[in-house]
């Protein structure tokens, strides 16, 4: 199963893709950039659900304009979910009647977001992916239902412990919001999953009413970041020694937007025609072979860095803007 963390792009989710490919990937809601990347695929939100919650009117042209920017991506999404009417089987119904004549010719896959009170024979047969939204008690009541119609099912709004009940029921995917933003219980137990997934821990057994009491988890990154128990860092140290080529290579292969302000101004590492910042690829680097993104204020970029980068085999050239990646 997949996890689309919704509207996240932090440094974390690229790790972790590199860790457990095919584990994660993005949902991205109307009014937020699209960001594309290799190693991960994405999803497109409609934003209805967050703006009957707020108690807000939708955005109809902020969704159309959401639309309209996949035409310019390097990578189509994996799917769309058409407007639905959160909490109400009739109006998505009817809305999706409205609007999947247009949307279909666009070439995406389309999601119908099922309510409470749906059932697997109301789904329309153009749909390529059921969308279970809905509460809570009525969505994981009836996911095996919507599972076994064979289309692929998402999950919609999975933060915590039932992430395990998608999995055993069969879902091909869930998001959620509340991963990074809410309790750092959610992302112990998101990394547990991606962990068990790889075979590096125990899945939860029975009526375990913890995820946070196994010792299978104890080693996790999250784990030790929640008890600092991290290695002592040497701060005496620019930039550390255990950083190798391969870390820096998997810095590149799954490289992500950076600030303005870590743009480089002269020198650039250039790596089969794209450049990288030096600065930023050390540290990012960092991630892979220490676990986290190594402070670039505690070291120069200038002839040590790029020492330490040429004698990996990287070649620090003259800056071309054409070529930044």
């Amino acid at each position: 199963m997949k996890v689309l963390p919704a509207n996240n792009a932090k440094w974390l989710v690229h790790y972790w893709a590199g860790r457990y490919p095919e584990r994660l990937g993005h949902l991205w809601s109307p009014g937020r950039p699209i960001s594309v990347y290799p190693h991960l695929s994405y999803a497109l939100d409609n934003g209805k659900f967050a703006a009957v919650t707020a108690d807000r009117r939708w955005n109809e042209a902020a969704f159309l304009q959401h639309v309209a920017a996949v035409a310019a991506l390097p990578k189509p999404p994996e799917w769309l979910v058409v407007p639905d009417q959160p909490f109400d089987a009739q109006a998505t119904v009817e809305l999706w009647q409205r609007w999947e004549p247009g949307l279909i010719d666009l070439g995406i896959p389309l999601a119908f977001a099922a309510q409470n009170g749906h059932r697997p024979e109301d789904i329309p047969n153009s749909a390529s992916v059921i969308f279970l939204g809905g509460s809570d008690d009525w969505k994981f009541a009836h996911l095996p239902e919507f599972v076994a119609t064979g289309k692929p099912v998402h999950v919609g709004r999975v933060n915590g412990r039932r992430l395990w009940q998608c999995e055993g029921a069969g879902a091909a995917s869930c998001d959620g919001s509340g991963w990074f933003r809410g309790k750092q219980d959610q992302l112990h137990i998101l990394e547990h999953y991606l962990r068990c997934t790889a075979g590096e821990a125990e899945p939860p057994q029975g009526g375990q009413l913890s995820l946070l009491e196994e010792a299978a988890i104890a080693e996790s990154f999250m784990q030790r970041m929640a008890d600092k128990q991290f290695p002592a860092l040497d701060f005496r140290s620019d930039i550390p020694k255990n950083i190798e080529r391969p870390h820096l290579l998997s810095a590149i292969a799954y490289w992500w937007e950076y600030a303005p302000k870590h743009r480089p101004y002269r020198w650039a590492v250039d790596y089969q025609g794209r450049q990288f910042p030096p600065k930023l690829l050390i540290s990012r680097a960092n991630i892979w072979a220490n676990g986290a993104p190594w402070p670039s204020r505690l070291f120069s970029g200038g002839r040590d860095c790029h020492r330490f980068l040429a004698d990996r085999g990287f070649d620090v050239v003259p800056v071309q803007r054409a070529c930044l990646a």
